[in-house]
């Protein structure tokens, strides 16, 4: 899946932090004695065989001096060395359980991690060449340049230049109420999994996803998609969870039912307003596509075919009016 992933997108570094993330907080879900090496034991083995095939995947199908060469666009060797110095970090997690020489506890597990973190991060230094692809990263992720202002994706939903109040109400329009159903389940899990002390890694995994991609998807139009799933996860739970206080307030099933009706359609509503009403008008891509239409037929001039077009719309020109972009 790591390698597939890379191939489709050289962002899927941010799948490897992910993952990495989860497995360092893993002992804050109190799992069983061994579970939190077995996590890390399986992220080192999955990433390593994703650097092993993403290695021998761009010597064969990539342009010749792939893997010579550290880029985050365009074939190289970046996934690999990501997924290789993932693999050394989970490894070195799990090596004192596999050495014998594990200990129990927080504190171990926090030495542990310090330990690999710095390890890993030691060997990236010794990588000159893996500095650029990772500050261009950041760029990306912060859309640090003024071209990549320009771009949708890369336009923050929150604290951009719409003003707060209009950037608001258009977030509202686009999601209505859940993220506060959201919230309410994550903070429900973190309750719970203080309170029961037992083993809740499926909670942790919910919290992390929710953690990272529902705040990134306020920062950059480009984490709608990922922001999706762990939405849809959080705002189920966080409904589970008001559903039982309903309940327990009002144990009339009627009488529960209907507040129950009443709060999910006040919460859905501005989403449902603005979904009728993009229905009604007509897709922007079909005046757009008539346009191109026309582009197509318009005579090129040697040195002049390309066309000067919006990011956003380079994929359409390419596709309809088949000029360069």
């Amino acid at each position: 899946a790591l390698t597939l992933s890379f191939w489709n997108w050289h962002g899927s570094a941010l799948y490897l932090g992910v993952l990495a993330v989860i497995v360092a907080l893993y002992p804050l879900s109190r799992p069983p004695e061994g579970e939190r090496d077995r996590a890390a034991r399986a992220l080192a083995a999955g990433a390593a065989v994703a650097a092993i095939l993403l290695g021998i995947s761009a010597l064969v199908l990539g342009p010749p001096g792939a893997l010579s060469r550290m880029s985050i666009g365009g074939i190289s060797a970046f996934p690999a060395t990501a997924c290789a110095l993932v693999a050394v970090w989970s490894g070195l997690l799990a090596l004192p359980a596999l050495a014998g020489a594990h200990r129990a506890g927080t504190r171990w597990r926090l030495v542990e991690l310090v330990v690999a973190s710095a390890a890993s991060g030691g060997i990236a230094l010794l990588i000159p060449s893996l500095r650029e692809p990772v500050l261009e990263g950041l760029r990306h992720a912060s859309a640090g340049t003024v071209w990549l202002g320009t771009v949708h994706e890369f336009a923050p939903r929150l604290l951009g230049p719409a003003g707060v109040r209009a950037e608001l109400l258009g977030l509202l329009l686009d999601v209505g109420l859940l993220p506060l159903l959201s919230l309410v389940a994550v903070f429900d899990l973190v309750y719970r999994l203080r309170a029961s002390g037992t083993h809740r890694t499926g909670f942790l995994s919910v919290v992390v996803l929710a953690g990272i991609f529902i705040p990134g998807t306020l920062l950059l139009h480009r984490f709608d998609l990922y922001a999706a799933v762990p939405l849809a996860i959080s705002c189920a739970l966080g409904g589970a969870r008001i559903w039982r206080w309903i309940q327990a307030r009002w144990p009339r099933t009627r009488v529960a039912g209907a507040v129950a009706t009443t709060l999910t359609a006040a919460a859905l509503a501005p989403c449902a307003v603005t979904a009728v009403e993009s229905l009604l008008r007509p897709p922007v891509e079909e005046e757009l596509v008539k346009l191109l239409n026309r582009v197509r037929l318009l005579p090129m001039r040697e040195g002049r075919e390309g066309v000067l077009a919006r990011w956003d719309r380079g994929h359409h020109v390419l596709h309809v009016a088949g000029r360069p972009v």
